[in-house]
């Protein structure tokens, strides 16, 4: 039953956004999208947010440079 309301409410507000213009429409993709994106990163835990600062922080200098000149030397071999 209350799948049913969900989703009664879900195509109440498409129809509502439905008549809307396309600048009207723009403005609430903004705002809905910002919303989405302020829900998502309340959601992963402070661990994972730690880890996924680490991850795209990058390799230190020197292990990069070492990783790039064997690429390059498997490069020439190939």
């Amino acid at each position: 039953m209350e799948n049913i309301v969900h989703n009664k409410q879900l195509d109440n507000i498409y129809n509502k956004i439905s008549d809307l213009n396309l600048m009207k429409l723009n403005q609430l993709m903004t705002k809905i999208v910002g919303l989405r994106k302020q829900k998502l990163t309340t959601v992963l835990p402070h661990t994972e947010t730690k880890l996924l600062r680490n991850i795209n922080k990058g390799l230190p200098i020197d292990i990069q440079k070492r990783y790039d000149y064997l690429l390059e030397k498997k490069m020439m071999k190939h």
